[in-house]
């Protein structure tokens, strides 16, 4: 599957935003919607957001702490903050050790993409995050494809 490089979909900690529930509820129908919304524990309204690199006002990462603190330091992702080396971010970490529950590796996926470039980490994830039988977007964290029920992992 390929897709075209769309750098709002790199999330700026690390994590691929073409693959967040919220984001891709508004490409399934809206008994998924109303099944994220409920998980996030957000309204059906919030349930929308383009990716952390351009957050909607009304979308759950418009108060992310992570893309708080980015702002205010004017960089782009947590790679380029002093304690990603140092290990001592308190949002990033918390952040890092919930993502690695679900084995996603924050600080691998930011590596990967100052080593590979944008559009060749986004069309990896783009693959990663696919169910092989019938093409759908898979989320993070899903075991099973919502579309086909297919196991995944």
């Amino acid at each position: 599957m390929s897709r075209k490089a769309e750098p709002e979909l790199i999330g700026r900690c690390g994590l691929y935003c073409g693959a967040c529930p919220v984001y891709l509820s508004r490409f399934e129908d809206g008994e998924f919607r109303i099944r994220v919304a409920e998980a996030w524990g957000i309204s059906v309204d919030r349930c929308d957001c383009d990716g952390c690199g351009k957050p909607k006002s009304n979308s759950p990462c418009a108060d992310c702490k992570i893309l708080v603190c980015l702002d205010d330091k004017n960089i782009r992702t947590c790679y380029e903050c002093e304690s990603f080396d140092r290990e001592d971010c308190e949002n990033f970490e918390r952040t890092y050790r919930i993502c690695l529950e679900q084995s996603i590796d924050l600080r691998q996926n930011l590596e990967r993409l100052y080593s590979s470039g944008n559009e060749k980490w986004i069309e990896r994830n783009a693959q990663v995050y696919v169910c092989k039988a019938c093409g759908a977007r898979i989320p993070w964290g899903f075991a099973q494809c919502q579309r086909c029920g297919r196991e995944l992992f």
